[in-house]
């Protein structure tokens, strides 16, 4: 993934600051808001009435049986400790969007770069370690979100699940089936959750136009076509479009069409690279629909755009600022006959055409609280590890 930050997992030696392990969050969970916390993700009303705030001290005095111990334990129990590795630039956004997610607490995060690290956890309230055993040892975490480089996503992923600890792995998980399927296993004889990155399964137009599919709106689907276009990124890693973008498409295929193609062909280029394929245009072939993906690092212009069509009507989905046209069919098999030009311009000139409405969100958060909302058992994970294994597993059968 572009902009990933790896980490020294096998380091030995701490590089925090003295104490900052040992900092506790009790005067952080019992100041001014800790009643507008309860109220909001909680609900326990009755506990505040028995734990006065006293504004002249900043702490709650003991009344009764609810003591400053007793609230910040609930508190623990209610919230998700939460870490990031590597705080590049979807790390960066990883640490954001926890901070906003009440169910969570992002408690520290890793970057094999110090200066790096030290700043992320300075703006959002957390500690920095550079090696990932010792953060794991003093913030005991509850779940880890992946943000490094592809090559490194396994051997950490693995390493935390068996130390039991829930796991968000930024896409694509691996370039290696196999591997996916251990991580699966380890995952499931220890009842944790695995995730992967794939985002665009929670763009608000997306899921709207998977329900319009669901409930028949276009008919049967006959085309699909994805762009997802732009410049090449600040920072390459180890991967090339092909894995680092297609994945996402061949992700959002299935998760609509719920079928496996039964043929692709893949073409990269080498445009600007001579390591990675920096344009790749992939053809699918699915039991009723076509599909086709455009992918690529070289386009001025950056496009995230998906194309449907089916019997009844056209679909124009826009990723990046969440809209979505349909487009109503006004012709039958009947019309095409023999016309002259003015009857065809009446036909096709003038298109019915339908903006559905959006309730705009930003998709990495409703991707990481859906992750912490999985782990609290509230919500049903979105992106499941055996999805993602099916991709991953289609991607490398017919990369040639």
């Amino acid at each position: 993934m572009s902009g990933q930050s790896p980490v020294n997992v096998n380091a030995i030696s701490r590089k925090t600051s003295e104490g900052d392990c040992r900092v506790s969050h009790i005067r952080s969970f019992l100041a001014m808001t800790v009643g507008n916390i309860f109220k909001r993700c909680f609900g326990v009303r009755d506990l505040l009435d028995k734990a006065k705030f006293d504004k002249e001290t900043g702490k709650h005095k003991r009344r009764e049986s609810v003591t400053e111990y007793t609230l910040v334990k609930i508190m623990e129990s209610e919230i998700c400790k939460v870490a990031v590795i590597g705080v590049g630039n979807i790390g960066y956004h990883h640490c954001r969007n926890f901070n906003r997610i009440n169910e969570a607490k992002l408690v520290a995060v890793a970057d094999i770069d110090p200066q790096r690290g030290k700043s992320v956890a300075q703006k959002f309230g957390c500690h920095y370690y550079l090696d990932l055993q010792e953060l794991i040892k003093w913030e005991h975490p509850d779940a880890i979100s992946i943000a490094t480089p592809t090559s490194t996503h396994y051997e950490i992923a693995r390493m935390l699940l068996f130390k039991g600890i829930h796991v968000l792995v930024e896409k694509p998980i691996t370039t290696q089936p196999e591997e996916i399927e251990k991580l699966i296993s380890i995952a499931d004889n220890k009842n944790l959750i695995l995730t992967v990155g794939h985002v665009e399964r929670f763009n608000p137009a997306l899921q709207r136009l998977k329900v319009l599919i669901h409930d028949g709106e276009l008919g049967e689907i006959t085309n699909i076509m994805a762009r997802r276009l732009g410049g090449y990124p600040s920072k390459l890693t180890d991967v090339g479009v092909y894995y680092d973008l297609a994945v996402h498409d061949l992700d959002i295929f299935y998760y609509l069409l719920q079928q496996i193609p039964k043929n692709i062909r893949v073409h990269k280029l080498n445009v600007f690279s001579e390591k990675f394929d920096d344009s790749t245009t992939i053809f699918a072939e699915y039991e009723n629909t076509n599909g086709i993906i455009q992918v690529n690092w070289i386009t001025p212009v950056k496009i995230r755009q998906l194309e449907i069509t089916g019997t009844r009507g056209y679909a124009e989905l826009n990723y990046i600022n969440q809209s979505l046209s349909l487009y109503e069919r006004n012709v039958s098999p009947d019309d095409f006959v023999e016309q002259d030009f003015h009857e065809f311009l009446r036909k096709y000139g003038s298109l019915t055409k339908k903006e559905v409405s959006i309730e705009k969100a930003e998709p990495l958060y409703l991707e990481l609280r859906n992750f912490v909302r999985s782990i609290k058992g509230s919500e049903q994970l979105v992106v499941k590890p055996n999805e993602v294994l099916i991709t991953m597993k289609i991607m490398k059968q017919y990369d040639h």
